[in-house]
């Protein structure tokens, strides 16, 4: 059996969602691969529109912190009540990763 090692982060000063908020994220692995740019595309449902909506994001960083902008992007989003769900994908990590 494979052995999995824990990666600690520091998580200050970060709000905590509710059950229903972290339900609606849904993205990508935030691998670790190299890079300093690329392409991470972000789908999501208004709270009075059932139809999916899409953006594409020119991202900065490794890809982790390009999966970490994405994420607390779609928290922010649902945060604030802009949209009810929310998704992402980013292509360093492969598409549909």
């Amino acid at each position: 059996m494979k052995k999995l090692k824990l990666d600690l982060r520091n998580f200050e000063n970060i709000e905590v969602l509710t059950r229903n908020q972290l339900k609606n994220v849904i993205g990508g692995s935030g691998g670790t691969g190299g890079g300093t740019s690329g392409t991470c595309i972000q789908w999501y449902y208004f709270p009075s529109n059932p139809i999916r909506h899409t953006s594409t994001f020119t991202v900065s960083g490794t890809c982790g912190q390009q999966s970490a902008g994405m994420n607390s992007l779609c928290v922010s989003l649902i945060d604030n009540g802009i949209v009810s769900r929310c998704g992402y994908d980013c292509a360093c990590d492969g598409w549909g990763s």
